[in-house]
């Protein structure tokens, strides 16, 4: 539903990705790295991180907020970077948060999870 692409390539040695959507362009390195799942398991999660991308809006933990007083957070650093898990040749990552932990991502994609086929 929406038009979101990942190009990652390889350029003196380092990986960069650039992202497309309807919206913009982005371009900046790329990092690859595995994390164990479980001690004495074969099984790796493999996970990239698109780094530079600032979040759209981030307040992060909002569920101790009295709604009759709702104070936006304040924030000091909006993150940067998506971590995107690597799994069967696709990218997936939680573009959204929910009422407990308010976020988003890209704002270029209105989807809540948002996987990426190759």
């Amino acid at each position: 539903d929406c038009n979101l692409s990942i190009s990652i390539l390889k350029k003196n040695e380092e990986y960069y990705y650039e992202l497309k959507s309807d919206k913009r362009t982005v371009t900046n390195k790329v990092t690859f790295f595995r994390v164990l799942v479980a001690e004495g398991e074969d099984t790796n999660r493999s996970y990239i991180n698109l780094e530079g991308i600032k979040w759209a809006e981030y307040e992060g933990d909002i569920s101790h907020q009295d709604e009759k007083n709702y104070k936006k957070a304040k924030v000091e650093k909006i993150p940067l970077g998506v971590l995107m898990s690597f799994l069967n040749n696709e990218l997936s990552f939680q573009n959204y948060g929910n009422a407990m932990n308010y976020f988003v991502i890209l704002n270029d994609c209105d989807k809540k999870f948002i996987t990426l086929k190759k």
